[in-house]
């Protein structure tokens, strides 16, 4: 049995989504094209005996790649040498990569790290591009092979085909497993190149792993010294090292640096971003300045800002976080106002929702089961992750209460109607 959440839950659950962590951006693309991918299967190889096992998934992990894979496993090497070789010569890039693994580790051969790489470098050049973070990893942790040089030079090449994915993986290994800093600054000087494309998937990729450095707490502190040095020549041209420089700050807990941060760039008019962070400090981490909190979520929400819509949203739903402002009384009205600029400018859906359950309550709205029930409607066709936890709660709701028992069948009835 499902428990019903009552507003404020939601809300504080998508609160959630869209401040915490800090500067989160989904795409809708996203989404979409992964609601359309088969299963992702991920399996685990090993290249050497002094590396933990790496994993590929998706589209690389072939039928052919797991038979190789399997007979590897087995201790099968001559019958994997016999299946794998032929497909190496038609230019299968998994086949090279097994074929490599082997080389490498001495299994069924000598060992034979040039002739391993070789293998590498041809399946990163055939299109099997997870090849890139593979060569790149055996160059910075490899015991005999380490070349720092050489393994920048690859993640700077992947880094113009791979979209990023090679730095991402080898900087969430890093933070998994540790090292040393000269390892963790060959990444980051990729990422922070990176970082200058601003293409979708890689700019929001790389910022989340830089993401979990700047918010991993005291043992990284002097990383994150550094990093603020490095990006801190970007900074008058670059937007996302001035979102990167105040995330730093608020994980450092250096709010009141942060403040004056967010404030000079305001002035610089770049980015929506210190606009948020000045609203987010001002409303929980800065006593006596909730009024401002408010001023600047304003300010922000009407220049575009998503994070700040949400903000405001929160503010007048969930009124005992922010009781300066809000006398610890709800104030619907003006949470719907925001919710209806939220469901027209942010492309995740999740205002649909609460519209919905807006329309439903008759909270800061008028009480219209078919309205409630087109907001709905909107929220599924657009994918949203709360729409199903949505209807399940309403269903629960509606054993007791007759008023959603009557909304579910007219959703039911405008379903049926849209199909046909």
């Amino acid at each position: 049995m499902h428990r019903v959440l009552p507003v404020k839950n939601i809300i504080t659950l998508l609160v959630c989504t869209f401040i915490i962590p800090l500067n989160l951006t989904l795409s809708v693309e996203a989404k979409q094209e992964s609601s359309t991918k088969k299963p992702c299967i991920v399996t685990w190889i090993e290249l050497t005996d002094s590396i933990a096992p790496i994993s590929i998934s998706g589209e690389y992990v072939t039928d052919t790649f797991q038979e190789g894979l399997k007979l590897i496993k087995k201790r099968q090497y001559k019958a994997a040498f016999a299946f794998l070789s032929p497909l190496v010569q038609q230019n299968d890039g998994g086949a090279m990569v097994l074929l490599a693994s082997m080389h490498l580790r001495g299994c069924g051969c000598n060992e034979d790290f040039e002739r391993g790489i070789s293998l590498l470098q041809r399946a990163a050049e055939s299109g099997f591009l997870p090849a890139y973070y593979y060569l790149t990893l055996l160059y910075i942790w490899h015991p005999q092979y380490k070349d720092f040089i050489k393994a920048e030079e690859i993640a700077r090449k992947a880094t113009i085909k791979d979209n990023g994915y090679c730095c991402s993986r080898l900087f969430e290994r890093w933070i998994r497993e540790g090292g040393r800093e000269e390892e963790i600054l060959v990444i980051l000087k990729c990422m922070l190149n990176l970082m200058r494309d601003d293409t979708m998937r890689s700019s929001s990729e790389i910022k989340e792993n830089l993401r979990l450095l700047t918010g991993e707490g005291a043992k990284h502190h002097l990383l994150r010294q550094k990093i603020m040095g490095i990006i801190s020549g970007y900074i008058n041209s670059e937007i996302w090292a001035q979102e990167t420089y105040l995330d730093i700050l608020f994980f450092d807990k250096k709010y009141l640096e942060c403040e004056e941060a967010a404030l000079l760039l305001i002035q610089k008019e770049t980015t929506t971003y210190p606009y948020f962070v000045l609203a987010h400090l001002y409303s929980e981490f800065i006593p006596n300045k909730q009024q401002e909190a408010y001023d600047y979520a304003t300010t922000g929400a009407n220049k575009g800002c998503i994070r700040c819509l949400w903000l405001l949203i929160d503010m007048f739903s969930n009124p005992s976080r922010y009781a300066q402002l809000t006398k610890k009384t709800p104030n619907y009205e003006e949470a719907y106002k925001w919710l209806l600029v939220a469901a027209d400018a942010d492309s995740t859906y999740h205002a649909h929702i609460l519209l919905s359950k807006f329309h439903i309550d008759g909270l800061g709205c008028e009480e219209n089961l078919d309205v409630a029930a087109y907001w709905l409607e909107m929220a599924i066709n657009g994918k949203s992750p709360y729409a199903s936890e949505f209807i399940e709660e309403l269903e629960n709701r509606g054993r007791k209460e007759t008023k959603v028992r009557e909304f579910l069948h007219i959703y039911e009835l405008r379903s049926k109607s849209m199909k046909n």
